[in-house]
């Protein structure tokens, strides 16, 4: 009998090997190659098999991983349009309401242009996972957080890594996260470029989702950092 079957390489179930470009750090699920076994062992191992590899839940349901390091996120963004940059914390909702307390006539609509003229990542091709191992957030509230960050200002900065992550945008227990994979710090070209990943996953993996209304997952790009959709405490 051949038996395919899926499982998380950082488990200690492993059977095969993959080339593929996560780090070791990251939980992602990869196809592994039929093996031979008969068919009395294949049963005992099909009963077993849910025991093995289930992942970690924290006690509210929402799985963490101690692999990933997460730190707040460093923001340099201007207050005023055409302002000097001011450095805060924190996620891009936290950051807004700090910019409305440095300015209480701020309107992070006035960074719309930022959108318009902004070119877009692409992401055609990228290894992408949807859902597993990521509890799912609301997609309308991941949405709202996509459109949150192609209007703010400024350029995110990521510490060095593998797996050095942060949450850029989080409300309702939707949250997005950045992580950088790189051994040394890495900066982007604009808030957007996480932005795109975030849509990726919404335009990828809402086909995957068990209703409408909900979506997770993590897209690693080519240059060593990805963005991971996913419910948090928030």
């Amino acid at each position: 009998m051949s038996v395919g079957i899926d499982v998380p390489v950082a488990h200690h179930l492993v059977i095969g090997t993959s080339n593929s470009a996560p780090p070791a750090q990251y939980h992602t699920y990869k196809q592994a190659p039929a093996i031979m076994l008969p068919i009395q062992l294949t049963h005992a191992l099909l009963a077993i098999l849910p025991l093995t590899v289930a992942l970690p839940a924290g006690a509210d349901g929402i799985e963490e991983f101690k692999a990933y390091s997460f730190e707040p996120l460093q923001w340099k963004v201007p207050a005023s349009p055409g302002g000097p940059l001011v450095k805060m914390n924190g996620t891009v909702q936290e950051v807004i309401a700090q910019l409305r307390e440095l300015n209480p006539h701020f309107d992070e609509s006035s960074e719309s242009g930022h959108d318009t003229l902004q070119k877009r990542l692409d992401f055609t091709g990228a290894i992408y996972h949807c859902h597993q191992p990521w509890n799912s957030g609301y997609r309308d509230i991941v949405e709202d957080g996509i459109t949150y960050l192609r209007k703010v200002g400024g350029v995110p900065n990521a510490g060095p890594g593998p797996a050095s992550c942060a949450r850029v945008s989080c409300s309702y227990n939707g949250a997005i996260v950045w992580c950088n994979d790189n051994p040394e710090p890495k900066t982007l070209f604009s808030f957007g470029s996480i932005a795109d990943g975030a849509q990726f996953l919404v335009n990828n993996c809402k086909l995957r989702s068990p209703t409408d209304t909900d979506i997770g997952g993590r897209v690693f790009h080519n240059t060593g950092w990805n963005v991971a959709v996913e419910r948090a405490d928030c």
